[in-house]
């Protein structure tokens, strides 16, 4: 199921049935002390599990990270700054608008290389 957006798995809500039961997970603390490669293959069978789950009930996923890494593999990001939604959109497209998502990912980036 599509969320309001049309995204496939955004963070706008989907569904205001009355039996939708909301459910929360959270990523064990242990998970930050993997090296880059093991934790990123836990997100990507996370991500796929997700997906799995979307197609399956509708559901949406929402995860909060400060590893552009992690957050590139969402259908929606949310930037926020100040306490508001300041960017909105996939990887992609808030790179071509050259805002602070796409100063901090660069940022980011250059850790590494």
């Amino acid at each position: 199921m599509d969320g309001a957006d049309g995204r496939a798995g955004s963070a706008v809500p989907t569904s205001s049935r009355a039996d939708a039961t909301p459910r929360a997970r959270q990523r064990p603390r242990w998970c930050s002390a993997l090296d880059a490669q093991a934790e990123h293959l836990l997100f990507e069978q996370y991500a796929l599990s997700a997906k799995r789950v979307a197609n399956q009930t509708g559901a949406i996923t929402v995860l909060v990270s400060h590893r552009f890494s992690t957050v590139r593999i969402a259908d929606l990001i949310l930037v926020v700054a100040d306490g508001k939604v300041a960017e909105s959109g996939s990887h992609a497209e808030l790179m071509r608008l050259d805002g602070l998502y796409a100063e901090l990912f660069a940022m980011q980036a250059a850790a590494y290389r």
